[in-house]
C-alpha cells in the first residue's frame, strides 16, 4: 500500500490495522465527519492520514487534536 511518495511496509500496515481495530470495539465510524464541526472533522481526517503514514507520531497527533478540541468546543 502506498501513501504519497512513499510505500508503507506490510508490517506497518498490519500494526496500524490491528491498533485501529483493537481500539474501536464498536467499529470505526465510516462517516465521522458528518457528526463533527467542519474544522474538527478536517483536523481529524488530517490526523488519521498522518497516523496511517507515520504511526509513531500518534502522541503528537493526539496532542494537536486535543488542543483543537478545546478551542473548537469552548463555550
Amino acid at each position: 500500500m502506498a501513501f504519497g511518495n512513499g510505500a508503507v511496509s506490510n508490517n506497518s500496515e498490519k500494526r496500524t490495522g490491528r491498533m485501529l481495530s483493537e481500539n474501536a470495539p464498536g467499529g470505526i465510524a465510516q462517516f465521522f465527519d458528518r457528526d463533527f464541526p467542519a474544522e474538527m472533522a478536517a483536523l481529524g481526517m488530517e490526523g488519521l492520514q498522518e497516523f496511517m503514514v507515520f504511526p509513531d507520531n500518534l502522541d503528537d497527533i493526539l496532542g494537536r487534536l486535543e488542543q483543537a478540541r478545546q478551542r473548537i468546543y469552548a463555550n
